[in-house]
């Protein structure tokens, strides 16, 4: 009886102490990922046996990036100059030449560049490759070869379908990889490394976007190194021009919807480019966004029917930075 009893004791004793821990215990930090055959950059030399501790998927989203990136600013487009006045009058031929020479423009420059960064993400690009394909739209994808390593068939269905596929960086940490063009580099090659690896080659094209724009290497000075290694290697290497936004919400109005202010600054920065000629209309987007998703569908078909086609920037000649 006394066992019994001294039992029934030891039971409730560590009861007791199990509901005290798990009732005080509110949250419980996730254990880091351990990912194996990942390149690994130390103090600029490739490492491609060590394993490497990485944050969790969704953490990683709120990158550098975010605090370093001005939000697009805001212009007032509104006023035009009227430089017809007082021309000389001109011929019939004059007018049929200028009249298919503005149509070539024109056309030009109703070309878009969709781009998505950041990814692939298994929430949302498998999504947004599905509503590019119902549009029959192609866009350039610049992934970030950790997430290629978590899922390569996204990376695989990307490439199949006639996507443009970029560099956006190995690890997507501005510090070690700005930190010197040794590292720069060493990162470029393991992401060169992970893409073949998953799709038994390379694409005969070679587009980079610098984590954070290309300025951001600016802040550690070796943004005109980078850029040279870049070219040397066949790189284009691309920038944005207009944008929804998604990672911004400076110029977000006062009860405004997250929806309709994507929508909102995806038009307005694609007008703004109609002030440069010279400017092509790159837009920057994030597939690690639900709020893209959300709008994608929408803008494309809106797009389509302002007169606007879609292109990869695989097909550009240049390339272009702010």
């Amino acid at each position: 009886m006394r066992l019994s009893n001294a039992l029934n004791l030891k039971v409730l004793a560590v009861a007791a102490i199990l509901f005290i821990s798990t009732t005080s215990m509110s949250y419980i930090e996730p254990e880091a990922v351990k990912l194996p055959d990942k390149c690994i950059i130390t103090d600029g030399k490739l490492n491609m046996d060590e394993p490497k501790k990485v944050e969790q998927y969704d953490s990683l989203l709120q990158s550098y990036e975010d605090s370093i990136i001005s939000p697009i600013p805001k212009v007032d487009v509104s006023e035009v100059t009227d430089t017809s006045i007082n021309q000389t009058p001109e011929t019939e031929e004059d007018v049929e030449s200028k009249t298919n020479d503005e149509s070539e423009i024109v056309e030009d420059k109703r070309v878009i560049y969709l781009t998505f960064d950041d990814g692939p993400s298994l929430k949302y690009t498998e999504q947004i490759l599905d509503i590019l394909a119902a549009h029959d739209v192609k866009a350039t994808f610049f992934v970030i070869g950790d997430w290629a390593t978590y899922y390569p068939n996204i990376i695989k269905r990307i490439y199949n379908e006639g996507h443009a596929l970029g560099c956006h960086s190995m690890i997507h940490k501005t510090y070690d990889i700005y930190k010197s063009v040794d590292a720069f580099e060493a990162d470029l090659k393991c992401w060169e490394s992970k893409i073949k690896e998953i799709l038994c080659e390379l694409p005969d094209y070679k587009l980079y976007r610098f984590p954070g724009g290309s300025s951001t290497a600016n802040i550690y000075g070796t943004r005109d190194d980078c850029i040279a290694m870049l070219e040397d290697s066949g790189y284009l290497i691309f920038d944005w021009t207009a944008a929804n936004c998604d990672r911004w919400k400076d110029n977000k109005n006062e009860g405004e919807s997250t929806d309709a202010y994507l929508r909102r600054m995806l038009f307005k920065t694609i007008r703004m480019c109609e002030q440069n000629e010279e400017q092509p209309r790159i837009v920057l987007m994030h597939d690690t966004s639900g709020s893209t998703l959300a709008m994608l569908d929408w803008a494309i078909g809106e797009l389509q029917n302002q007169g606007y086609t879609f292109d990869v920037l695989a097909n550009m000649s240049s390339s272009y930075m702010s």
